[in-house]
């Protein structure tokens, strides 16, 4: 069952747009199991759909943690801005993509996703978010 939420201190200007760009998202690539909009600095806009292992807020908070390391990493390592990052575990991935210069979208998806998919509904539901924004 997919749920949404606002932001953590209620709805903000926006807030439906974003969910319902999440919900474009899993419309268009059942893999998805989570996804959120999230501040660069973890703070959590619109989620979309539910894991076991953590609600939107915890994994928005983490989010912004790995970006963070991944963007510094890139920069000592001169390897040009960064763009997303791909995690691949044994139960599943997490991708992060930039959605403009304040936000990221967070998505979650299934261990046997059609991770290509992911990445190319991902990168165009990053798009949207960043035209809201």
């Amino acid at each position: 069952m997919l749920q949404s939420a606002g932001t953590a201190s209620g709805t903000s200007p926006g807030t439906e747009e974003l969910v319902a760009a999440l919900e474009n998202l899993h419309a268009a690539c059942h893999d998805i199991q989570l996804s959120l909009v999230v501040t660069q600095d973890g703070f959590t806009m619109a989620t979309m759909g539910r894991i076991a292992a953590a609600d939107g807020e915890r994994v928005g908070a983490l989010s912004a943690g790995l970006l963070s390391l991944c963007r510094n990493t890139a920069r000592e390592l001169e390897r040009g801005e960064m763009e997303q990052v791909l995690l691949h575990g044994r139960e599943g991935y997490l991708l992060l993509r930039l959605a403009g210069d304040q936000a990221m979208l967070a998505v979650v998806a299934r261990p046997d996703a059609n991770i290509g998919m992911v990445l190319l509904d991902t990168e165009r539901a990053a798009e949207a978010v960043a035209r809201l924004l």
